[in-house]
């Protein structure tokens, strides 16, 4: 959970067109936007302008610190913090801003 009460959380997903290229995701809720996607593998994800990759791998980047010892991938501004790793062996840990 975030400072304002937005909600992170990894999942796999199940279904027609869903195999093991695709089937994980990141999603998000906050309470002005509600649930959003905020990276899925197999989906192309721009790393810089002109620069989009496909993503194979997700991990939300829990660190310690949220004070009753269970880790948070929020800072203090709401900013989810999460890893990729792409289809081309390259990868890196990105911040999605939630509104």
């Amino acid at each position: 959970m975030g400072p304002d009460g937005e909600v992170a959380f990894a999942a796999t997903l199940r279904g027609a067109g869903v195999n093991s290229t695709n089937d994980s995701g990141i999603w998000a809720e906050d309470s002005l936007f509600g649930l959003r996607k905020v990276a899925r593998n197999g989906a192309a994800f721009l790393v810089a302008p002109g620069d989009a990759r496909t993503i194979s791998r997700l991990k939300v980047a829990g660190i310690s610190g949220g004070g009753d010892g269970r880790p948070v991938a929020f800072n203090a501004m709401g900013r989810l913090a999460f890893g990729a790793t792409f289809t081309n062996n390259t990868g890196g840990v990105f911040v999605a801003i939630l509104p």
